[in-house]
C-alpha cells in the first residue's frame, strides 16, 4: 500500500501533467475552437480544415450558440451569422463541406442539447438527401437526446487527449503562415478562396481542378434521393417543432456549371433515374 505522501505527489504531478497539457492545446488552439486566441493567430489550422466535422462539434460545446445555421459548403461560404435575421441571438455557423441531411439533424440535437436554441436557418440541395455520413463524421463527439450533455466537461476531455497535443504539434511544425479556413463565428474566410486561386494560377486552372474532380471523383452512390432521407427531413421539421425552434429552410442554388458537368458525364441519370 502506497503511503499518503507518495499518493498525493502522484495525485499533484498528474494534475499537473493534465493542466500543462490543457494551457498547451488552448494557447495553440489546433481547432480554431477559442475566439481571438493570439498564439499562432494567422497560422493555417491544418486540423481544423481535415477535421471541420470534429472542429465544429468542439466549437459549439465552448461556444454555446442559441441560433445556427447548418448545411453544405455553400452555406459555410455564404450565409453569415451576423445578418440582420438573426440580431440579438449567439448564432454560429454549423455548415461544413458536403454536409447530409442526417449530419445536419445531428448536429442540430447537438446544439440544442448544449444551448436552448431559438433559431435555425437550414440550406439544402439535392447532395443533402442521401442516408449516409462522410469521413470524420462520429456520433462520439456530438451530444444526443439519450443522456445529459455537459458541454465543458466534454470539451476539457477532448483538449486533454492524446489527438489534441498531436493536432496542436503539427499546427506549430506547420510552415504554411497565411490565415486559417474559419472566422470565429463558424464562416469560412472569404480570403481563402482568393489563396487557392492563387496558388493554382488562375481562376482557369482551379476550375479544371474542380471540374475534373466532379467528372471523376464524384461520389453518386451517397447522393442518391431516397424514403429514408426524406424521413429525416420529416424529423428536423418534428424536432424543431417540438422544442419551439423557428426553423428556415432554403434551397441552396448549385452553380449552373456544376450541372453541366453533371449531365456531360451522364452521372445526373444516376442520381434521379
Amino acid at each position: 500500500m502506497l503511503p499518503k505522501k507518495s499518493i498525493f505527489l502522484l495525485v499533484g504531478i498528474t494534475t499537473s501533467m493534465l493542466l500543462l497539457t490543457l494551457t498547451f492545446v488552448v494557447l495553440v488552439d489546433p481547432y480554431g475552437i477559442f475566439d481571438n486566441s493570439s498564439f499562432q493567430k494567422q497560422k493555417w489550422k491544418p486540423e481544423q480544415v481535415n477535421k471541420t466535422r470534429y472542429a465544429k462539434a468542439l466549437s459549439v460545446l465552448y461556444k454555446q450558440p442559441n441560433a445556427i445555421i447548418l448545411g453544405n459548403s455553400r452555406t459555410e461560404y455564404g450565409l453569415d451569422p451576423s445578418h440582420e435575421y438573426f440580431e440579438g441571438l449567439k448564432t454560429y455557423n454549423l455548415a461544413f463541406s458536403s454536409q447530409s441531411i442526417y449530419e445536419s439533424y445531428r448536429y442540430l440535437v447537438h446544439a440544442n442539447e448544449v444551448r436552448k436554441l431559438e433559431k435555425v436557418l437550414i440550406a439544402i440541395d439535392f447532395d443533402s438527401f442521401n442516408t449516409g455520413t462522410k469521413t470524420g463524421y462520429s456520433d462520439e463527439y456530438l451530444c444526443n437526446e439519450d443522456k445529459l450533455c455537459f458541454p465543458y466537461f466534454r470539451l476539457l476531455k477532448d483538449l486533454v487527449s492524446f489527438e489534441s497535443i498531436k493536432a496542436s504539434l503539427t499546427t506549430i511544425f506547420n510552415t504554411n503562415v497565411t490565415r486559417y479556413l474559419h472566422l470565429d463565428n463558424g464562416l469560412r474566410d472569404p480570403n481563402h478562396n482568393n489563396y487557392f486561386i492563387n496558388k493554382e494560377g488562375g481562376y482557369r486552372n482551379a476550375f479544371r481542378i474542380f471540374e475534373n474532380h466532379v467528372i471523376n471523383d464524384y461520389d453518386i452512390g451517397i447522393a442518391k434521393i431516397d424514403k429514408h432521407a426524406l424521413e429525416v427531413l420529416e424529423n428536423i421539421l418534428s424536432y424543431t417543432h417540438e422544442n419551439n425552434i423557428e426553423v428556415v429552410i432554403l434551397f441552396s442554388p448549385a452553380h449552373v456549371r456544376l450541372w453541366e458537368l453533371l449531365d456531360a458525364s451522364k452521372k445526373v441519370g444516376l442520381m434521379f433515374g
